[in-house]
C-alpha cells in the first residue's frame, strides 16, 4: 500500500509536458504577386508590404495587442525559389527590429507549428506567419484551429487571428477572419 501511494504522488508531482500558448497567432497570405515573375512581390504586393507595420498600430483589433516576438515567413527551397513570404514581412521586421526566421520552407509547416506550439518564449506574446494561402489553413489546424476553410485564392487583404481562451474544462481555440484594410479596394468586413 505504501508503495502505491509513493507512486500515486510521484506521478503527480512530474512537470507536466505543457504545450506553449501565444496570446496571438496571426496568419497572413504573402502580399501580392504578379502574373510574370512567381518568385517577387508585385508593385501593389511591396506597396502592402511597406504597409503592414501600420496594421499593428491603427488595425480595430491588433493595435491592444503587443509587438509581435517572432516573425516566421516561409523559406525558399532554392536559390531560385518564391521569397514573397520573406518580402512581405521585410519592413515590419525593419520597424520592429525583429528577424525574420524563414528557416522553415513551404512544406514544412508541421515543424513551424510545433516550434510555436512548444517554444515558451511565444508564451503570452504576438507570432505573425506569412505563408503561401493554400497552406495556411493546414497551418491553423496544426495550431489547434479544428476546422476552416481555405484561404481564398484570389484574396491578399484578410488576417487570420488566431487566440486560445482557458475555460474550466478545455481550452478553446478561436480563429477570426478579419479584413486588413490597408489599401484601396481590400474587403471592408
Amino acid at each position: 500500500m505504501k508503495k502505491i501511494i509513493l507512486a500515486t504522488l510521484f506521478i503527480f508531482t512530474l512537470p507536466l509536458k505543457s504545450v506553449a500558448h501565444p496570446k496571438a497567432i496571426i496568419l497572413l497570405r504573402h502580399a501580392e504577386e504578379p502574373k510574370e515573375d512567381v518568385n517577387h512581390l508585385s508593385e501593389a504586393g511591396y506597396a502592402r508590404a511597406k504597409m503592414l507595420p501600420s496594421l499593428f498600430k491603427n488595425h480595430p483589433v491588433l493595435k491592444d495587442f503587443d509587438v509581435p516576438v517572432a516573425l516566421f515567413a516561409a523559406g525558399a527551397k532554392k536559390e531560385d525559389s518564391s521569397i514573397r513570404s520573406i518580402e512581405t514581412l521585410h519592413y515590419l521586421s525593419k520597424e520592429i527590429k525583429v528577424p525574420i526566421n524563414d528557416s522553415f520552407k513551404r512544406d514544412d509547416f508541421r515543424a513551424l507549428a510545433k516550434e510555436i506550439n512548444n517554444n515558451h518564449d511565444y508564451d503570452d506574446q504576438v507570432v505573425v506567419v506569412v505563408w503561401q494561402h493554400k497552406i495556411l489553413r493546414e497551418i491553423a489546424e496544426k495550431l489547434g484551429v479544428k476546422k476552416t476553410s481555405d484561404y481564398p485564392s484570389s484574396k491578399f487583404d484578410r488576417i487570420w487571428l488566431i487566440t486560445y481562451k482557458k475555460d474550466i474544462e478545455k481550452e478553446k481555440v478561436i480563429l477570426a477572419d478579419l479584413p486588413q484594410n490597408l489599401m484601396p479596394g481590400d474587403d471592408k468586413k
